[in-house]
């Protein structure tokens, strides 16, 4: 009985683009068309033939799941600004295959996984890793900013505040801080993450906003047509006690912060 890990050899995957037809090079094809259109459809295909082959890498060799998550970065790399909506779920389908509890699976996949997130923090400035603590944050179209510990491939925390959609996020050296801006609201905002601990259930600190700024709409351009903000154009460093904004890599604004 028993696939997985532990049990014996699990039965081979049905090939269901065959069930309609088509071949596989086919059903990669339309799944590619799919991404720039649907991007979250795309990321739930993805993810579910990414999680469906992943026992199977140690048993059998597959190279499925190395394959799924190697469409949904390329996706990502080729159309990044229809790819935002998608990218936290893009985002959680890559941690899926770390997951502790399945340390085979984990250690298979582990250099491919990382390699996609390493991709994501350089093509998405909403995205950002730090690797000493070994926390990944992603801002969202939805005004959220998600951190993941990577260790154990789980939600840490989530910070609200923001009232548009995130354009950048970065970690402080600590790891412990976190600069974020919005280019739909024009400001940038200042966080204390907190201490160890799952969703902050051991930690007396919670994630909160501790300083906001607001950026000079002139240096927040629309796109042409009445579009919204270039959001991949901006990013957030941290300075000695500064943030820095920068727009295309020249730093536009700085703004001081007290460091605690």
């Amino acid at each position: 009985a028993g696939g997985g890990e532990g049990g014996g050899a699990p039965p081979p995957p049905s090939p269901r683009h065959r069930e309609y037809g088509t071949t596989a090079a086919e059903a990669e094809y339309a799944l590619r068309c799919l991404a720039p259109l649907l991007p979250l459809a795309f990321v739930e295909v993805v993810g579910e033939e990414a999680a469906r082959h992943a026992p199977l890498v140690c048993h059998v060799r597959s190279d499925r799941s190395v394959t799924a998550i190697r469409v949904l970065v390329g996706m990502m790399k080729r159309y990044p600004l229809e790819m935002l909506p998608a990218l936290p779920r893009a985002v959680e389908v890559v941690l899926k295959t770390l997951d502790p509890g399945h340390p085979t699976v984990r250690q298979a996949l582990m250099q491919h996984s990382t390699a996609a997130l390493k991709e994501i923090v350089l093509r998405f400035p909403m995205a950002t890793f730090h690797q000493d603590t070994q926390r990944f944050a992603v801002g969202t179209v939805d005004a959220l900013v998600v951190i993941y510990d990577l260790r154990t491939a789980t939600k840490w925390r989530v910070l609200e505040g923001h009232e548009g959609a995130v354009s950048a996020v970065t970690f402080d050296a600590q790891g412990q801080r976190l600069a974020t801006f919005s280019a739909d609201e024009c400001r940038v905002r200042y966080w204390e993450t907190g201490s160890s601990g799952p969703l902050g259930l051991f930690s007396s600190k919670v994630g909160r906003c501790v300083q906001q700024f607001t950026v000079p709409p002139a240096h927040v351009p629309r796109r042409p047509g009445g579009g919204g903000p270039e959001h991949l154009a901006f990013r957030v460093l941290f300075a000695p006690a500064a943030v820095v904004l920068t727009r295309d890599s020249v730093p536009i604004c700085e703004f001081a912060i007290g460091l605690r």
